[in-house]
């Protein structure tokens, strides 16, 4: 599941050396990360640039992962189905049969690759190959 973050990005400016970001601080709303810029820049009156200074950039929007918590999740080996206008799959508990597909142009691709997988296999004991190249 995804979540939206704004980060504020704070800058150390020091004449002579440049800039860099000193640190950053991560809000969950936006109006938060202006009031908490809008009061960090507030420390910036003076009328002339100073040698050093520190200044809070603009807000800037973040996309952060989090983990979904399931209380007492539950396994099924039920087969689920999903269709699209695309493709039909049954998606089942099966090991060696993790998808399958009624797509039958699917199926022949799948058996294609299948034995090519079993031509390279000679191939490659024929030559002392792994396969793993």
């Amino acid at each position: 599941m995804e979540k939206f973050k704004w980060i504020v990005n704070v800058y150390e400016y020091e004449r002579g050396y440049g800039s860099k970001v000193d640190f950053t601080k991560e809000f969950d709303t936006y109006d938060k990360a202006m009031a908490y810029r809008k009061e960090f820049n507030s420390k910036n009156t003076e009328t002339t640039v100073p040698d050093w200074y520190m200044v809070a950039g603009e807000p800037v929007s973040k996309t952060v992962e989090i983990e979904e918590v399931v209380e007492n999740p539950t396994v099924t080996s039920e087969p689920k189905k999903i269709e699209s206008e695309e493709k039909t799959c049954t998606l089942t508990g099966e090991p060696e049969n993790e998808i399958t597909t009624e797509n039958p142009e699917l199926q022949v691709m799948k058996e294609d690759i299948r034995e090519l997988r079993k031509s390279l296999d000679k191939l490659l004991a024929i030559v002392g190959g792994d396969g793993d190249s």
